[in-house]
């Protein structure tokens, strides 16, 4: 059987239905961890809850979030998928029932911790399951797909959190989030379980024919450490890079409706449901990274330019801040800061542990990846919410232009690495977003 004749027969019945239940999974995940930072304004109005208070749980999420990756992303390589992914929104559904119970800062920090954990059992066992079907440049277009599911599941959080507030409280978005949790992890299981028993190739990862398979001087599946050290380089600057990128993405994400509701004197409601742009915006800028990295044949050079207009709109926002006036400006420049980082999210982040489907490691090289990225979000989070009141919102954007620069700079440095392991785009033909 030919490369395209094998190609073709992946995308049958099996390859679409997990294509499906890895974007509901990854739907639910996104409604049942970000619900907090969407509500986040509401939660920090509560008596007794201050904003440092209120990010202290956003914080602890994100912290147990990246330390999970690592483990789970190891543990995703020997075990089966779906009882991870089902593990991790049983989890994340009970702790999103628990944490309405009380407002107690600690208490909340709690719950959202293990909440983290629970989420950190998602995302790479849903890589490893979308390269088991998918190849190359089918594999490309699954990851962005479910990448929008993600941002749908934004959506809906910024259009329904607005309407259960002004009808009850901020507590009911987690029942409302619980029970979008409780379907996806019951429809997830027994999905993945008959997709692998209709796929006889479904027990290891399928590797793409376009890239040539000729280094075998890692050792092999079973040799971690000597990838780690070989691939050191290149792993250094994608960690500076994934860092700046998680501390952009979601410290603009989380913050723009207080920097809205100050800045411009709205309702917290109105606040929030400023925030359905940002994922809005996400998906544009996951095509136009598709784009720009089709055009570019390069992932460095493509995530250097979106850190760039990340930089520009962040002066242009530091600029327009001090005014006051300008709100649609000020909310259309959050929302092309925070796509720019979702655009980067999707080269650096979904696509390149794909790379490493030869050395039987997709998992784990996708929870390290992410591990930092999440680094970034919880320095952020905390970080920015102390250094807004310290120095302004306009002092915060000068600080989102200079870590703006540095994403580029390392994405610059990242151009090395990737030519001597062979894995850039330039040397890999044939694979498009």
């Amino acid at each position: 059987m030919d490369t395209l004749t094998k190609t073709k027969s992946a995308q049958g019945g099996p390859a679409r239905l997990v294509m499906l239940l890895c974007s509901f999974a990854y739907f639910a995940s996104y409604v049942t961890r970000i619900n907090y930072k969407v509500v986040i304004s509401a939660i920090e109005s509560t008596p007794g809850i201050d904003r440092e208070g209120a990010s202290l749980a956003l914080t602890g999420l994100f912290i147990t979030y990246g330390l999970g990756q690592l483990v789970c992303g190891w543990i995703g390589d020997r075990i089966k998928p779906r009882y991870m992914i089902f593990s991790g929104l049983l989890v994340s559904a009970v702790m999103n029932l628990l944490l309405p119970l009380n407002s107690n800062t600690v208490y909340m920090l709690v719950i959202w911790c293990i909440n983290g954990f629970g989420q950190s059992m998602i995302w790479p066992p849903i890589v490893k399951v979308l390269c088991t079907y998918l190849k190359g440049s089918h594999y490309v277009k699954a990851i962005v797909r479910v990448s929008w599911a993600s941002s749908l599941g934004t959506v809906v959080l910024y259009l329904v959190a607005p309407l259960i507030i002004e009808i009850s409280n901020w507590q009911y978005v987690f029942v409302f989030s619980a029970i979008i949790g409780a379907v996806s992890a019951a429809a997830v299981l027994p999905g993945l379980a008959a997709a692998e028993k209709n796929n006889k190739s479904a027990a290891e990862p399928a590797v793409d024919d376009t890239v040539p398979i000729t280094d075998n001087s890692h050792g092999g599946k079973n040799s971690l450490l000597p990838l780690f050290r070989d691939f050191a380089g290149l792993f250094a600057v994608v960690i500076c890079a994934t860092t700046a990128l998680g501390m952009l993405r979601d410290g603009v994400d989380t913050w723009m409706p207080s920097y809205i509701s100050e800045t411009f004197d709205l309702g917290r409601s109105a606040s929030i449901l400023t925030g359905v742009i940002l994922p809005l915006f996400a998906i544009l800028c996951h095509q136009a990274a598709s784009m720009a990295y089709n055009r570019i044949k390069n992932e460095s050079l493509s995530s250097g330019l979106f850190f760039g207009i990340a930089a520009v709109t962040s002066v242009i926002l530091s600029i327009i801040s001090k005014t006051g006036r300008f709100p649609v400006i000020t909310v259309v420049c959050f929302a092309i800061i925070a796509g720019c980082m979702h655009g980067i999210n999707l080269i650096l982040v979904c696509i390149l542990p794909e790379r490493f489907t030869k050395y039987g490691r997709i998992s784990t090289i996708s929870g390290f990846i992410n591990f930092f990225t999440y680094v970034g979000s919880a320095l952020s989070i905390y970080g920015f919410a102390a250094l807004s009141k310290r120095i302004g919102w306009t002092g915060t954007a000068v600080t989102w232009t200079l870590i703006s620069l540095l994403g580029a700079s390392f994405c610059i440095l990242m151009q090395k690495p990737f030519k001597k392991h062979n894995l850039s785009e330039s040397n890999n033909q044939g694979r498009k977003l």
